[in-house]
């Protein structure tokens, strides 16, 4: 696969930036490909919203504060993510006790 096959161009803010990939065959290629143009178009967009709601229209500023508020949504997630996996595993327990309880042998017979 040639050098410039590896490289995805993507627009962001009105800028072009060429990401490069590391994949070993076009499959691989493709799926890169469209998850950096997902990643690409989602940052694009929150910095367009930021920049509706800032009086400093600066792009460096615009970027430092998508970047908190990307970073602000993805540690909640990972919080409610290890708070879900926690229930889950607190069900988990509970649900093989009452089985365990179900299934041996009553003391009477």
């Amino acid at each position: 696969m040639s050098e410039n096959n590896r490289i995805i161009k993507v627009h962001i803010f009105g800028e072009d930036y060429p990401i490069k990939g590391d994949f070993e065959d076009d499959a691989q290629a493709e799926q890169y490909r469209a998850l950096v143009l997902d990643i690409a178009k989602y940052v694009d967009q929150r910095m367009h919203d930021v920049a509706e709601k800032s009086s400093n229209r600066s792009p460096k500023n615009i970027a430092v504060l998508t970047a908190l508020n990307i970073t602000d949504e993805l540690l909640r997630l990972r919080k409610e993510n290890e708070e879900l996996k926690s229930r889950v595993s607190q069900k988990a327990v509970t649900l093989a006790s009452r089985l365990e309880e179900r299934l041996s042998p009553s003391p009477s017979g």
